[in-house]
């Protein structure tokens, strides 16, 4: 298949349609092991924290507790990084069958509310990730926008280092419901990450843990913060937030939407929701793919 072409609607959807349900029993697998290795982190962080407290005739036991435990956690990184890839492999292929080789270009159109005046509408164009190092979350966030998820949420924070995205309209009604329809889970199933597509300025990352559905761009460079290890909230704290896009055209929308006046508060949401008023798949020769 070449990158210009499409597979016939049909075909296409009966592919996706079979994969996807491949995916979400990947995903399922994924979410299980990955609830069982921070348990087993927890329970390891226990036994090493007692081993300290000095008990004579125990301690060979606790230390056989440890090293089991260790075992254990190795056992289940590894079998998470099989599924981990068998996930990634999947999503590669359906990617390829519809878009060739890439690269996948998307527009989002916004709007501004009344209170930011004339113009109505801007565009804001990104390019996806390279399928060879982000091909999950490529995959994952194309679905949505192919099945229109993202039509009339909106833009609700202005955090200064981001602006994000929600599943939610510009009066903050809630929008989630449209995303738990679609044939994939509501939240990515892993945190795919990698320092080949890290986030610079002008990318966009998936928020939260597990990530999604919610989406930002990147105002600044957040290699430290949204990168491995930057968020020590989080249970696993050497993940990181997934990087899948860069913005190539409609900076003076961005920086438009950077003066959008927000709410005294920690979180800083916008006074007045920012509108996506649509998100249209392009080819790799700008034709738009209609939903």
């Amino acid at each position: 298949l070449r990158g210009d072409q499409q597979l016939v609607p049909s075909e296409s959807e009966n592919i996706a349609g079979l994969k996807s349900t491949k995916e979400e029993i990947l995903e399922a697998r994924i979410e299980r092991k990955d609830a069982e290795i921070v348990t087993l982190r927890k329970l390891l962080h226990k036994a090493e924290k007692a081993k300290s407290v000095p008990e004579d005739e125990n301690t060979n036991g606790k230390q056989d507790s440890i090293d089991s435990l260790k075992k254990r956690l190795g056992i289940f990184e590894k079998n998470k990084q099989r599924v981990e890839t068998a996930l990634q492999y999947a999503s590669k292929e359906i990617l390829l069958q519809k878009y060739g080789n890439g690269p996948v270009k998307a527009e989002i159109t916004v709007r501004f509310p009344e209170s930011m005046g004339e113009p109505a509408l801007g565009a804001i164009e990104i390019e996806l990730a390279p399928f060879e190092v982000m091909p999950y979350v490529v995959y994952h966030w194309l679905t949505q926008v192919e099945h229109g998820a993202w039509d009339g949420c909106a833009f609700i924070r202005n955090a200064g280092h981001v602006l994000q995205a929600s599943s939610q309209d510009m009066n903050g009604k809630s929008l989630r419901s449209r995303f738990l329809k679609l044939p994939l889970t509501k939240n990515i199933g892993f945190q795919e990450y990698t320092d080949d597509f890290p986030h610079a300025k002008y990318t966009l990352g998936i928020a939260g843990r597990p990530g999604g559905p919610d989406f930002y761009i990147n105002l600044v460079d957040n290699k430290r913060n949204h990168g491995p290890g930057g968020q020590k909230s989080y249970d696993i704290v050497e993940e990181a937030d997934s990087c899948f896009a860069k913005v190539i055209d409609g900076f003076d929308v961005i920086k438009r939407m950077k003066t959008a006046p927000t709410k005294k508060n920690a979180f800083r949401g916008l006074v007045d929701n920012i509108g996506i008023e649509s998100i249209r798949i392009k080819q790799s020769k700008q034709e738009t793919v209609s939903n």
